[in-house]
């Protein structure tokens, strides 16, 4: 699933100096990742998207060669995989200094970095478990949210946020899917797919395979349809249809 933006969220208590650290290390290692792997190819990285309320931000990248491009992504994976597992960072010092700058981020009330691209989600925690690494849960599904954002460069991304958590979640359409999502921008939508949650708190932060976007729209006097359903007795005081609803 070929997609041109790189994502790094942080998870618990993050202080607007931790979040500014962050963010220097990030842009460094996508620097680094550049100047490495694509040397004499032009690449200007930009904000995608800062999400409002979360710890998270996302940049793309702008170039005419793509094989540059889609081989920096693919090492930010790498680069989150070898963290995750304490395995030796396979790339020069340029590179390796801003991601174990990231990690000493843990140290404090940061729980847990997670590398997102297009195809990859690497959680990198701070109570680390050498046989048992966190990794998000996968399920399909259908979340209910907002389209908040929509970038329909290359790979088509786009922003929900979630009714039910108030969280942003990433989705990733394929090429060719343009028509689910074009009309949709700032309406509350069913998207259903592969939903990857966050494993400490369930919440979901990611949707791939994305097979159908709905509008969910709320009919005028659409509340009349629920009379009948709850019995009422002539006379009963507020306190006894609770106390009612909580025994059925």
């Amino acid at each position: 699933m070929p997609n041109d933006t790189l994502t790094l969220a942080l998870s618990g208590d993050v202080s607007l100096e931790d979040f500014a650290k962050a963010m220097e290390n990030f842009s460094a290692l996508i620097n680094g990742l550049t100047a490495e792997l694509a040397p004499d190819n032009p690449i200007e990285w930009v904000i995608d998207e800062l999400a409002c309320g979360s710890a998270i931000a996302t940049v793309k990248g702008d170039t005419d060669c793509l094989d540059s491009l889609y081989a920096i992504i693919s090492a930010y994976s790498v680069v989150g995989k070898s963290l995750q597992t304490h395995q030796v960072i396979p790339y020069p010092d340029r590179i390796k200094t801003p991601a174990q700058n990231l990690t000493k981020l843990l140290e404090g009330k940061i729980t847990s970095l997670r590398f997102e691209t297009a195809s990859d989600d690497i959680i990198i925690e701070s109570h680390y478990k050498p046989d048992h690494p966190l990794k998000p849960s996968y399920a399909y599904g259908r979340i209910k949210g907002t389209i908040q954002t929509l970038s329909l460069r290359r790979g088509i991304h786009f922003t929900l946020y979630d009714v039910l958590f108030d969280c942003p979640v990433s989705c990733y359409l394929r090429q060719g899917q343009e028509e689910l999502v074009r009309e949709h921008w700032g309406k509350k939508v069913f998207v259903s797919g592969k939903i990857g949650r966050d494993p400490e708190n369930g919440k979901p932060f990611a949707i791939r395979d994305i097979s159908e976007i709905q509008v969910s729209e709320s009919k005028p006097g659409g509340f009349q349809r629920a009379q009948g359903v709850i019995k009422l007795d002539k006379g009963q005081p507020p306190e006894g249809l609770i106390e009612n609803l909580r025994n059925d």
